[in-house]
């Protein structure tokens, strides 16, 4: 079984690099995923509109999320040491909107469904 905590400075570079990679892509896959859900949202608050986005916009939402929660699981096991201090506040600030939008998203979903 390995330890919930990785230590960054034991580690291989090829591995660093590995998370690195990964706390990248699932930061920035969550906040345009994120974007992308809230753009179909209000598609489908517009009156009368042509284009029904509401069958692919929860899914959007959730795939936001579980990035977001992804990128935040990989910054809590590193102790957020991964990258500069701006690419860790940077992060930080994408995984925050994946992981907050996403769920505002949802409940906005529930309690006011497309018209």
């Amino acid at each position: 079984m390995t330890a919930f905590r990785i230590d960054i400075d034991n580690i291989s570079h090829k591995e660093y690099l590995r998370l690195f990679g990964k706390l990248i892509l699932y930061a920035d896959f969550g906040a345009i995923i994120a974007c992308l859900a809230w753009m179909f949202y209000w598609l489908d608050r517009i009156p009368d509109h042509v284009i029904h986005t509401h069958a692919v916009t929860p899914f959007l939402f959730l795939t936001a999320l579980l990035s977001g929660v992804g990128a935040t699981w990989i910054m809590i096991r590193t102790g957020k040491q991964i990258g500069t201090r701006l690419n860790r506040l940077w992060i930080f600030l994408e995984a925050s909107y994946a992981t907050g939008a996403s769920i505002l998203g949802i409940m906005a979903f529930i309690y006011f469904p497309p018209l």
